[in-house]
């Protein structure tokens, strides 16, 4: 239905990208206004930087899962994707074991995924004993990092999307 309607392929691809931006937006927002809520010590210079860095994270994952979604059409498989791409981001990225219990391989390996990056961030914020360019440049290079891998996950799905939509014309 979508292919022989009037919107062309790439546009209703787009709708469909910002319409999820939206939705993680308006679940990133309800988050933070949770957060406002409970957030008991922090400063605002904190809980802003805490906010960003939640905000560059939903970027990543959302193409990730525009990756999968547009990747794998059986739901069920791409349920259990997500699952085992959720968990292993979070195992080896310190979210569910500390960094200092994981070994040097499941490190550098984490360095691979989104999730170490905002761990790194989120440490780095954390213990900020002053607003320096030093320490603050460590927090906004883990942003950075965590915005590439959203670029390049959703760069694949472009790619990926574009050959699929070759091979069917």
């Amino acid at each position: 239905r979508n292919r022989v309607s009037p919107i062309p392929i790439g546009k209703s691809q787009f709708q469909q990208v910002l319409g999820l931006f939206f939705i993680v937006l308006l679940i990133d927002l309800l988050l933070i206004f949770v957060g406002l809520f409970f957030r008991g010590g922090a400063d605002d210079f904190v809980f802003g930087l805490l906010s960003m860095n939640l905000l560059s994270l939903s970027i990543a994952i959302l193409s990730i899962a525009y990756l999968v979604g547009t990747t794998i059409r059986n739901r069920e498989a791409a349920n259990g994707i997500a699952n085992i791409l959720s968990l292993g981001f979070a195992f080896l990225s310190g979210v569910f074991v500390p960094k200092e219990l994981l070994g040097e391989t499941a490190l550098q390996i984490g360095k691979f995924t989104p999730t170490y990056w905002f761990v790194m961030a989120n440490d780095f914020i954390f213990n900020l004993s002053n607003y320096s360019f030093d320490n603050l440049s460590n927090i906004l290079i883990s942003m950075v990092v965590q915005l590439g891998f959203g670029v390049a996950f959703f760069a694949m799905a472009l790619v990926i999307n574009k050959k699929n939509r070759t091979s069917v014309e």
